[in-house]
């Protein structure tokens, strides 16, 4: 098993040996002590740091897609301008 902390949650990647030396990948996230998610098997892969790293990048596609999106950033509304020939609200109209 190897670990990553990813966007606050802890990413695990597994690699499980078979008897033909391949070895099976799996992911599980978590995150305060708490398991959001495993996955079942990824794939069977020729070395252990391959499966592993598979284990883990599966993890953080799935931390990436369950993430809150970010809030828009509202824009900055301009200042409101009269029409010509109207005077701006909140004055008289008259020039001194």
């Amino acid at each position: 098993m190897t670990v990553q902390h990813y966007c606050g949650h802890e990413v695990q990647g597994f690699a499980r040996l078979f008897a033909d030396n391949t070895f099976q990948a799996m992911g599980c996230v978590m995150r305060d002590g708490d398991t959001l998610a495993t996955s079942g098997p990824l794939g069977l892969f020729h070395t252990r740091e391959r499966a592993l790293a598979e284990g883990l990048a599966w993890g953080k596609v799935w931390v990436d897609q369950h993430r809150p999106a970010p809030k828009p950033l509202l824009p900055t509304a301009a200042p409101k301008r009269a029409p010509p020939g109207k005077p701006p609200a909140g004055s008289s109209g008259h020039v001194r």
